[in-house]
């Protein structure tokens, strides 16, 4: 499972509730309360006198990512809620993965041994402690059915077998509780299918995961069996909300199986984006249809202004166009495809050049040859007003060659530079300030490919705007 930066929430000294998270308490204090003075910040980002409407010019430090690992060590597996993980079920099934997630509810431990139809097969290696659905009680085990439900810890991972031969069916679900408002990345795999797909009445199941009452990822696996599927998903959850893991058995749990699950939990934000009073871009919370310009203000643009030392004309910004698939850019194949430049869009474009900026986190600007441009995401302000920015990414070239020379990373708003930095060995650029902006004025973080984008990247870019006041 990748590890990220947590994005520390940065807010004015004068507020009466700071948001920063403890390991954030090493950063800088170095602040500035005039828009004309210097500031004293880290020594290689570049220093300059600060433009009016810019405040508070820090940069902020990591903090430790919080993590829920599903079966981590020492984890009780008979105790629900523990590390904020629940053993539920639903009793609808066979719904092409559309549930009503009101009616999930809670299963119940045994722990007998002697094994019961809904439990496990009497003579089964299943003839184990598990969590069983509320419509199977004790009263109604009959060992001779054959049946297989099991729900249960083994090892680090999970069983979610909802594998009732003979009914009533109900889907087995795993679920994690938010324990505060953020955004949430679960990392999942698991080995899922139809263990005898030669018996015509054998359907497999379908593999669900909804964040509240959204739904993030369905796949139906009905006569085969998929091993080690990982999928990476995003949700934003109010603390008591939770991410549902969920497998059905479709029209009957016969040869059904669901196992091997294992699942990481990342709080990437820690504070509830709602796109009103604040806004947030890439690898740690997912913004929405990344194939339009403009969704909850973002845009995806380029300057073929390059190597400038960190000034730019901003009137010579243009926005990128969306391309999804094609053999001429491998990371077009991505789920989130790829803008480019106007200049690599078609004919340009050859296989060797890896421009990548997309709604996932990337603003590479790699190119093999010339022509070079600088890979830019901008922010419009809705309406005139002061606003935090917190910026991070991981940037540099990829290659120790002589030939490659890194990257110049810049913040503006509107024409106002704030910070520029050179990066040629891949490291972390994490940068927080609060700027005045008018309405429909843009924030731009720039990535310049300098003299040369051989081997230049950008990646695991995050964002995070907090409406801070009107003007």
């Amino acid at each position: 499972m990748k590890s990220k930066t947590m994005l520390c929430i940065f807010l004015t000294a004068s507020m009466a509730a700071a948001a920063f998270l403890p390991s954030c308490s090493n950063a800088q204090d170095e602040i500035s309360s005039s828009t004309s003075s210097a500031v004293s910040v880290d020594s290689s980002i570049e220093p300059s006198v600060l433009a009016e409407g810019i405040y508070n010019v820090k940069e902020l430090q990591f903090a430790d990512d919080k993590k829920w690992t599903y079966g981590e060590d020492g984890q009780d597996g008979s105790v629900q809620g523990y590390n904020s993980w629940y053993y539920m079920y639903t009793e609808e099934t066979n719904t092409e993965g559309i549930y009503d997630i009101s009616k999930i509810k809670e299963s119940w431990y045994s722990d007998i041994n002697g094994g019961g139809s809904c439990i496990s097969s009497g003579n089964g290696s299943n003839n184990k402690p598990t969590w069983v659905a509320g419509i199977y009680s004790k009263d109604s085990d009959i060992a001779s059915t054959g049946n297989w439900w099991d729900q249960s810890m083994n090892y680090m991972s999970l069983n979610l077998n909802p594998a009732v031969e003979n009914g009533p069916y109900a889907s087995a679900i795993l679920a994690f509780k938010a324990p505060e408002d953020g955004n949430y990345r679960l990392d999942i795999s698991f080995t899922a299918g139809n263990k005898d797909k030669s018996d015509s009445q054998s359907d497999g199941i379908t593999f669900s995961v909804y964040g509240n009452t959204d739904k993030l990822y369905s796949r139906s696996v009905t006569d085969n069996i998929i091993e080690g599927e990982s999928v990476s998903l995003n949700a934003m959850l109010k603390a008591g909300q939770y991410f549902y893991i969920i497998s059905d058995p479709n029209k009957n749990g016969k040869n059904d199986m669901c196992n091997d699950i294992r699942a990481e939990i990342t709080l990437t934000i820690p504070q509830y984006i709602d796109n009103n009073n604040s806004w947030a871009f890439g690898d740690g919370y997912i913004n929405g249809d990344g194939t339009k310009q403009g969704h909850n203000g973002w845009y995806y643009l380029y300057s073929q202004e390059t190597n400038t030392n960190g000034v730019y004309d901003i009137s010579k910004i243009e926005e990128c166009r969306y391309k999804q698939l094609s053999e001429t850019n491998s990371y077009t194949e991505k789920a989130f495809g790829t803008w480019l430049p106007e200049i690599y869009y078609e004919e340009n474009l050859t296989q060797e050049n890896n421009w990548h900026q997309s709604a996932d986190g990337y603003l590479s600007p790699e190119m093999s040859h010339p022509p070079y441009a600088s890979a830019i995401i901008g922010w419009k302000a809705p309406e005139a007003g002061r606003y935090s920015f917190n910026v991070s990414l991981f940037a540099g070239s990829a290659s120790t060659d002589d030939l490659c020379d890194g990257v110049d990373i810049s913040l503006y708003c509107g024409s106002r530079k704030v910070s520029r930095k050179s990066i040629k060995i891949p490291s972390n650029f994490i940068y927080g300030f609060e700027a005045d902006l008018e309405k429909d004025e843009y924030m731009y973080l720039i990535v310049d490919p300098k003299n040369t984008a051989v081997s230049d990247l950008a990646e695991n870019v995050n964002i995070v705007v907090n409406k801070l006041g009107q003007q």
